[in-house]
């Protein structure tokens, strides 16, 4: 996500109405609660749980964007999710997320796109 955008977005969480977030713990929990709140991924009916692998600040064009890497465990195979998306949409009320989900080990690939009002999908494989 785009830093600048991620920040404004996170600031209400600790009540301002932005943020400087500097890599480390006390940021990758900060994120982690906005992406929980904002990110749902069920599966048979069960919500499951995200753990971060990986965070970091990167330059995107010039652009400062802040990166993660998440997972999801599923307690079987998993063939098909309903995936609840808005990331950003207290940001701008334009807001538009495309996501690409891949399925291992068949790496068969799907993408959605999540706008107000298509906030939910489900990804069948």
């Amino acid at each position: 996500m785009f830093k600048d955008d991620l920040e404004r977005a996170l600031g209400p969480l600790v009540g301002a109405d932005t943020l400087t977030l500097e890599p480390g713990a006390e940021a990758d929990a900060l994120v982690m609660r906005y992406l929980r709140d904002n990110l749902r991924i069920r599966v048979d009916g069960l919500d499951l749980e995200a753990s971060l692998l990986e965070s970091g600040e990167d330059d995107l064009d010039l652009e400062p964007v802040w990166w993660l890497i998440v997972q999801y465990p599923a307690p079987s195979p998993v063939t098909e999710l309903h995936v609840r998306n808005t990331l950003l949409f207290d940001v701008y009320d334009d807001q538009r997320n495309v996501f690409k989900f891949v399925h291992f080990p068949d790496e068969k690939q799907r993408t959605f796109y999540f706008a107000e009002g298509e906030s939910e999908h489900v990804v069948r494989f």
